[in-house]
C-alpha cells in the first residue's frame, strides 16, 4: 500500500507542477532579454510568411520578399509598402511597432489607414492571424529598435 501512496503523491506533485508552469502559445521566451531578429523573428517569418504562394518567391511576393536569407529579409523590412502610391508606409519603423505596416497587417488593423481600404488586402497571414505570442515577439523586436541581431 505504501508504494501506491508514493505513486499517488508523485503524480499529484507532478501534475501540480505542470499546472503551475507557464507555457506560452508559441514556446517563446517570456520577458527574458531583448528580442533577436535571427533567433526570434526570422523563425516566425520563415514558417508563416516565406511560402511560395505568399512572400517566398520573386514572382509572387506581394510587395515584400521573405526568404530564408536573414540579410535579404532584414533589407526588405526596411522598405516601404508598394500598396500605397509612393510607398508611404514603411514595413518596420524602429521603435514604433504600432506605426509599422508589418504590425498593422499582422494585427489586422491596417484597413483603417488613410489610403488603404481594400487596396491593402487581408491581415497577414490570411485565414489565420498569428498567435498573440508570435505577434508580441515581433512587436517587441520592433519596439526595441528593430536591430539586425
Amino acid at each position: 500500500m505504501g508504494g501506491v501512496r508514493h505513486l499517488f503523491f508523485f503524480l499529484t506533485v507532478s501534475l501540480t507542477a505542470l499546472a503551475g508552469a507557464s507555457c506560452s502559445d508559441d514556446n517563446e521566451q517570456q520577458d527574458v532579454g531583448p528580442r533577436s531578429f535571427e533567433k526570434n523573428v526570422m523563425p516566425i517569418l520563415n514558417v508563416n510568411c516565406s511560402l511560395q504562394a505568399c512572400h517566398g518567391s520573386k514572382e509572387s511576393n506581394l510587395g515584400i520578399l521573405i526568404t530564408t536569407d536573414k540579410a535579404q529579409v532584414f533589407a526588405e523590412l526596411q522598405k516601404s509598402s508598394p500598396t500605397f502610391g509612393g510607398g508611404a508606409l514603411k514595413f518596420v519603423i524602429a521603435g514604433k511597432a504600432n506605426d509599422s505596416f508589418l504590425m498593422r497587417k499582422m494585427d489586422g488593423n491596417h484597413s483603417s489607414l488613410t489610403g488603404c481600404g481594400n487596396g491593402c488586402g487581408k491581415e497577414m497571414p490570411p485565414e489565420a492571424i498569428l498567435t498573440a505570442g508570435k505577434r508580441e515577439t515581433i512587436r517587441r523586436w520592433i519596439n526595441e529598435g528593430a536591430k539586425n541581431n
